[in-house]
């Protein structure tokens, strides 16, 4: 699925309807390492087996793992009011340069907010590079 959403100044926007069943009414948001949000309904982000979570408990001690680990987990609780509006938070409107029009994008373990401008530059590839990447050698492997 994928929905483009107006945010207003105060930075709310409308969970549509189908995603409003699926996520319930507290959305888990995450920094996503595209430069977008990652969105969790509470019940998946607290059984801890998304692939942030997964990526966690596998990184190694290190200072740079550490950093990276606090990057993917840290999340913030967000409401969704009677309306179906949530409020995204300044700092990670800011961090995924959300301003007007927005992208929901349905992913395997929930969802992702994109700016339509990042979105249409670097979120969804066209035919071509979509194409490119299903010949890759990455790709082959995951089907194999």
């Amino acid at each position: 699925m994928e929905f483009y959403l107006t945010m207003d100044k105060k930075r709310r926007f409308a969970v549509p309807t189908k995603c409003r069943k699926i996520l319930g009414t507290t959305l888990i948001v995450s920094r996503g390492l595209d430069k977008c949000l990652n969105v969790y309904a509470s019940k998946v982000w607290e059984s801890g087996k998304t692939k942030a979570q997964e990526l966690d408990r596998r990184l190694s001690i290190s200072a740079k793992h550490r950093k990276l680990s606090r990057f993917l987990t840290t999340v913030e609780e967000i409401a969704v009011d009677g309306s179906g509006r949530v409020l995204v938070p300044e700092h990670l409107a800011q961090f995924a340069d959300l301003k007007d029009t927005i992208v929901f994008v349905s992913t395997e373990e929930g969802f992702q907010i994109w700016s339509s401008q990042e979105w249409e530059n670097e979120g969804m590839p066209d035919l071509h590079e979509a194409q490119m990447l299903a010949e890759g050698e990455e790709f082959q492997k995951l089907s194999d």
